[in-house]
């Protein structure tokens, strides 16, 4: 079912209400479809130096935005649309068995940037984990993006390691909350 997402109290109460301030009249946040793989794959392509390949993404329109990995784990991929227009997704998989998510992948195009979009993608996504029962989440970020780890922090979340040369020859700083 189709969301308009304000903020994390309108949600848990029902209340779902267009999204108001930084220009943005209402913002969408649902599973892809078969027809946001184009978009979804430009905004990948201009976020990332190693996208996801389109297959992944089309294999998850096809499954409604949702894939069961095995009997205690699934992935889920939501967009954020406005106006009909793709403006961000986010990945992430839910594992059942531990109790924590994993934010796996969270873009936004880049002339939409700045916006508070990634902020309402990362809400949705930590209120759908809380409402799955996960209990921590954790994700990896570039240590050389700036913006997406000042979002976490902002966000709660914490730097609690580091891989060395997860991304080629950059580092990941791996980032976890509480639930």
């Amino acid at each position: 079912m189709p969301i308009l997402w304000s903020n994390s109290s309108e949600y848990r109460t029902g209340r779902l209400l267009p999204l108001g301030g930084h220009g943005v009249s209402s913002n969408l946040i649902r599973p892809i479809r078969v027809h946001d793989v184009k978009e979804v794959i430009a905004i990948e392509e201009q976020s990332f130096p190693e996208p996801w390949g389109a297959g992944v993404f089309m294999r998850l329109a096809l499954g409604a935005g949702h894939l069961f990995l095995d009997s205690n784990a699934e992935l889920d991929f939501h967009v954020l649309e406005r106006e009909g227009t793709i403006i961000g997704y986010v990945a992430w998989e839910s594992s059942f068995a531990t109790g924590r998510g994993h934010i796996l992948n969270l873009a936004v195009r880049e002339d939409q940037r700045r916006r508070g979009h990634a902020s309402r993608l990362l809400e949705f996504t930590l209120q759908r984990m809380r409402e799955k029962n996960i209990k921590t989440v954790f994700l990896e970020a570039r240590e050389n993006n700036m913006a997406a780890r000042r979002l976490y922090e902002a966000h709660g979340m914490t730097a609690s390691d580091r891989i060395r040369d997860y991304y080629g020859t950059t580092d990941a700083i791996i980032y976890t909350m509480n639930l």
